[in-house]
């Protein structure tokens, strides 16, 4: 009985774990398009047209969009754990 207990909450850990770093991975996308759409908006003279969403690291803003990489960077890496394991 002790076995099947212990089996079946490491089932319920594991699927938790999974279902926490595939939601990293759902947020990395929403928050990589969601800052960077706004600080297109924002800043003056950037057209998305003719400039690269790299180019918004340049200037005094540019720490948020390197924020943003690493941050996104980091959340993508942790979606890509859980399905490194498979």
């Amino acid at each position: 009985m002790a076995a099947s207990t212990s089996a079946r909450s490491e089932v319920t850990s594991d699927s938790r774990r999974t279902t926490r770093l595939i939601t990293c991975g759902a947020l990395a996308g929403v928050l990589f398009i969601g800052v960077s759409f706004a600080q297109t908006f924002a800043r003056p003279g950037f057209e998305l047209r003719q400039h690269a969403l790299s180019a918004l690291t340049l200037g005094g803003l540019g720490w948020l969009q390197v924020f943003n990489f690493v941050v996104t960077g980091l959340l993508a890496g942790a979606c890509a754990l859980d399905f490194g394991g498979r």
